[in-house]
């Protein structure tokens, strides 16, 4: 009978064949040796296919999956959880690496059997030759929880630091993550996958280290022009809330962070407005702050806005006051500053 790894990792592959060898080596030459890889290619027309079977030959632990056609990252990564055979399951996207000595600590934080693991992340930001310009490291304090409430109150800390929603700075039980699916959508899958899986989660152990080198700059799906972009962060949002409010946790301080987050986004999808491949005019622009005005969702956060950045404050006095003008000119100094100073925009968030 066939042995089982300890853990799975899942690399979902399109069109990566310039990163696919490093993201691959960086959980193979690992000191903790019993895993498997799961090469899924969803599709890719250049020689990722190739090189993942290449990688395959040179280490048995490797396996590749070929889809026939592109149908995004989720249904890769949902069909190597079904493939999967790890009793942990974890992900790394093909331009992304793991840190060394990653796979031995959560091995360690994994006697206890907790249903998922989860560790701190390094986002490094990269020039237009893929040269690292800057970095920034985000963690949380190293903690069991084997409280459900207590973990749940943690839940807004992780999310937060921007750790919640990731999948590929987490570790998840095997017989745990098998019950869900990812579901099928161009943006913050993965935040809502998580939020379906913690709804039942128990226990935890965060481990107080970098685990993950996540690669920003690069052109990849969060980069592309998504038409959907408002509508499926709003829906992030309205998810966090539900789910507060499932748990009964759903308190004023809950409340007020969830409204700085809902913040954030309004700004990121103001400054979408003016980038040229959005095709939105003056017009249009003024249509679109018009129906946030209207929305439920803004009457249901714009009084518990209290943020303490600066750009964020002016942000929150003009959507209290309902200024369209003033919403309009923060995205549009946004995007000046995202488009001539990438890396410093990067770090600024």
């Amino acid at each position: 009978m066939e042995k089982t790894p300890f853990f799975t990792v899942i690399i979902p592959c399109y069109n990566a064949e310039k990163t696919l060898a490093e993201a691959v080596g960086s959980v193979t030459e690992q000191s903790f040796t019993d895993l498997e890889v799961l090469i899924v290619d969803d599709g890719s027309r250049d020689w990722s296919f190739v090189l993942a079977h290449s990688l395959g030959d040179a280490d048995s632990r490797v396996r590749v999956i070929a889809l026939a056609d592109n149908n995004g990252p989720a249904e890769a990564r949902n069909k190597g959880i079904s493939e999967a055979r790890g009793e942990y399951i974890m992900f790394l996207d093909s331009d992304d690496i793991y840190s060394e000595g990653l796979l031995k600590k959560v091995h360690e934080a994994a006697v206890s059997r907790p249903d998922v693991i989860i560790w701190g992340n390094r986002e490094e930001y990269l020039d237009e030759n893929g040269e690292i310009k800057g970095f920034r490291d985000v963690t949380m304090d190293g903690r069991s929880y084997t409280d459900q409430r207590l973990l749940r109150l943690a839940v807004m800390d992780m999310e937060e630091k921007s750790l919640y929603g990731y999948l590929w700075n987490k570790a998840y039980r095997a017989e745990e993550i098998k019950k869900l699916k990812i579901p099928d959508q161009p943006f913050n899958e993965d935040e809502m996958f998580n939020i379906a899986f913690f709804n039942e989660v128990r226990t935890a152990k965060f481990l107080d280290v970098i685990g993950t080198h996540y690669r920003r700059g690069r052109v990849t799906l969060t980069h592309r022009e998504l038409v959907d972009y408002y509508p499926l962060a709003m829906k992030r949002i309205a998810g966090l809330m539900q789910q507060h409010k499932f748990w009964s946790l759903y308190t004023d301080d809950v409340h007020t962070r969830l409204a700085n987050l809902y913040l954030r986004y309004i700004l990121s999808t103001l400054e979408r407005l003016y980038r040229p491949a959005m095709a939105y005019g003056p017009k249009a622009r003024l249509l679109f702050i018009q129906r946030v005005f209207s929305s439920r969702l803004y009457r249901e956060m714009v009084p518990y806005m209290k943020p303490d950045n600066i750009v964020m404050k002016r942000l929150a006095s003009c959507m209290k006051r309902r200024s369209a003008s003033g919403c309009l000119r923060l995205g549009r100094l946004t995007h000046s500053l995202k488009k001539h100073m990438p890396v410093l925009f990067d770090r600024m968030k």
